[in-house]
């Protein structure tokens, strides 16, 4: 199957999924009495798992099994103990942010990445409560605003990573700031600094909100992979600290430490 099929096919997943956690988080936002049923439990990581969770990852995993049976699918809430030996499998994070969902900020995304020799090549990342999506297609990548409850889009955006040599603005996570993080900040001496929750600070960049998102805490490989592919179709890029590609198949499905941007000029001195 070719990439644009693959692409098509995605975006239409996540924008259905999109709406599956909307309904969630509507109900979420209007029921006081679900507050207390909505976290049925903790996983092994101390993280909340919530229905939206739950029934967002159902619904993406039965879709991707369907139309793609013969590649492999890893997702944050399926099991994924078995060691990969394909090189071109799928990546989901049914809701990023669960956090960012209890909290009612809205920061909280729906992301299907695919990965081809160890690499991210396409991504779909939807926003359900800010409905908008962002996907890759002729290795370019565009956004929209979600007009009604199916897959009708209006006019598309096509996305471009701008330069900005000066006042750099750094994304930081909104409810995982470590220590290394902070004492990069200060000594770099940055003053523009903008806390934000989960994918939606690697999309910043592509919107050029945003010109670098450093990250030395832990990460999966399903959180970031989607918004990676769609970052590289906007121009920027995702690399490690020996300024290597980040790449995808690693052992747990675990990154290293990397820096996220959109123009190696303007941030090469401080990495």
């Amino acid at each position: 199957m070719m990439h644009n099929q693959i692409s098509e096919i995605i975006k239409n997943i996540c924008i259905n999924a999109s709406f599956i956690v909307l309904d969630n988080y509507n109900e979420y936002k209007t029921s006081k009495d679900l507050k207390n049923k909505i976290l049925p439990q903790y996983k092994v990581d101390g993280s909340p798992l919530t229905n939206a969770d739950k029934a967002s990852n159902h619904y993406i995993v039965s879709q991707l099994k369907y139309n793609f049976p013969n590649i492999p699918i890893i997702s944050e809430e399926s099991e994924n103990d078995q060691i990969l030996r394909e090189q071109n499998f799928f990546l989901v994070d049914p809701l990023d942010g669960t956090k960012e969902f209890l909290n009612m900020n809205d920061e909280f995304s729906v992301n299907i990445g695919y990965v081809e020799n160890h690499k991210a090549i396409l991504g779909t990342v939807s926003l359900p409560a800010k409905n908008k999506i962002y996907w890759t297609k002729n290795k370019q990548s565009w956004t929209n605003i979600l007009k009604t409850n199916n897959s009708r889009l209006s006019k598309n955006k096509r996305l471009f990573c701008n330069t900005n040599q000066n006042d750099l603005s750094v994304a930081v996570s909104r409810s995982h700031l470590d220590r290394k993080t902070d004492k990069f900040i200060r000594k770099n001496k940055f003053k523009n600094i903008k806390k934000i929750g989960s994918s939606l600070k690697i999309i910043k960049i592509c919107e050029n909100k945003v010109d670098l998102y450093p990250r030395f805490g832990t990460t999966m490989e399903w959180d970031i992979c989607a918004a990676h592919a769609i970052l590289k179709a906007s121009g920027g890029a995702i690399i490690t600290e020996d300024k290597q590609e980040l790449i995808y198949g690693k052992k747990n499905y675990k990154n290293p430490e990397f820096f996220a941007y959109g123009d190696f000029k303007s941030i090469k001195k401080y990495i």
